[in-house]
């Protein structure tokens, strides 16, 4: 894939995997809501990979077979990124499908992370649209990624309020990107462009990812130096 296509692509064939590769997943658990694991490819396949969790706890009884997991992997140049479904579960070892295709997510000009923080957002268009939930994929000064169930379409602006510790911070952004879910029960991904933003949230934000890509680091999950996207 060039550096021309266009950010979150479809990209037609298996992702490659391969044994020291640092992976982040993130799962939907019924009690606790979103979750993300970072996890050490082991070993892989043509059809499955499996993983170790890098937390010591053992894994949380919701990561059990037949959940669908979204898997990022950070390289040099890109971030890829796919659903799995997990085929076993055990002793902080997951085994996981490959799929046939697979996507890499797009650079942008502020800095951003990988990290999964609670958001709930209204349609500001809509009159009667109610408050909704996700989840980001990513968080940068200039927008996100947000993963939920709630379909949006291109051109929405919303009302978000994004889940930071230890305040939420409040923002209005509008939809410029849709990755329509590969299967009605996994949720789809939307890139949100950040409209209307105070400096003291921009701030708090930033705080959060540099804190992020630090603890990230010192995990090995990501190349030193950061990204900026």
């Amino acid at each position: 894939m060039s550096g021309r296509d266009l950010p979150g692509e479809e990209v037609r064939g298996t992702p490659r995997v391969v044994s020291g590769d640092h992976l982040e997943l993130v799962v939907q658990e019924a009690r606790r809501g979103w979750q993300r694991y970072p996890a050490v490819v082991l070993t892989a396949d043509d059809e499955r990979f499996w993983v170790e969790l890098a937390v010591r706890t053992p894994p949380s009884p919701g990561l059990r077979p037949g959940l669908p997991v979204l898997c990022r992997l950070r390289s040099q140049t890109a971030i890829l990124a796919w659903t799995s479904l997990v085929l076993e579960a055990g002793r902080g070892r997951l085994t996981l499908s490959l799929p046939a295709n697979h996507r890499r997510l797009q650079r942008r000009l502020h800095a951003r992370v990988d990290t999964a923080v609670p958001v709930t957002f209204v349609a500001l268009q809509d009159p009667d649209s109610h408050e909704a939930r996700g989840v980001t994929a990513d968080l940068g000064g200039g927008g996100l990624s947000l993963l939920t169930f709630h379909p949006l379409e291109p051109g929405c602006r919303l009302q978000l309020a994004i889940g930071l510790k230890p305040r939420t911070v409040e923002a209005e952004g509008r939809v410029v990107r849709v990755i329509h879910p590969p299967a009605p029960a996994e949720p789809g991904c939307y890139g949100i462009e950040f409209t209307r933003l105070a400096q003291s949230a921009q701030d708090a934000i930033y705080r959060h990812v540099f804190a992020e890509q630090a603890l990230q680091r010192r995990m090995g999950l990501m190349p030193r130096g950061g990204r900026r996207r």
